[in-house]
């Protein structure tokens, strides 16, 4: 996808309709859902229904780009944030035993990381 911004506006130019936010998301810039991030569509879309205000998104692979449904997972305010602690820990840091639990997490889906 280019990277060039639109001189008119200052965003990020895309294709298709979209564009890179300033958070490095990407948004739909025409049509009904104009404005949205696509990683919310795609998260709704999979749970077959739209998603309720305290429900996050997460990116497992930590790329905001990558919009792959099997990426993308659906969880509570107060788990995401702990989901993205371990996950920012753990890149930041070489705690052996945090990349175990960390690798564990991205391999089985999710469902047995433990929250304090």
């Amino acid at each position: 996808m280019p990277q060039k911004r639109d001189p008119r506006t200052g965003r990020f130019k895309m294709q298709n309709g979209c564009y890179k936010d300033d958070k490095g998301y990407i948004r739909i810039s025409a049509g009904p859902q104009r404005g949205q991030r696509l990683h919310r569509l795609i998260a709704a879309a999979k749970l077959g229904r739209p998603l309720k205000p305290d429900e996050d998104t997460h990116h497992r692979n930590t790329n905001k780009l990558d919009n792959d449904p099997p990426n993308i997972e659906v969880m509570g305010h107060a788990q995401h944030s702990c989901v993205s602690a371990k996950q920012h820990h753990y890149l930041k840091s070489v705690d052996v035993e945090l990349k175990r639990e960390w690798d564990e997490y991205v391999e089985g889906g999710g469902a047995d990381v433990s929250f304090p």
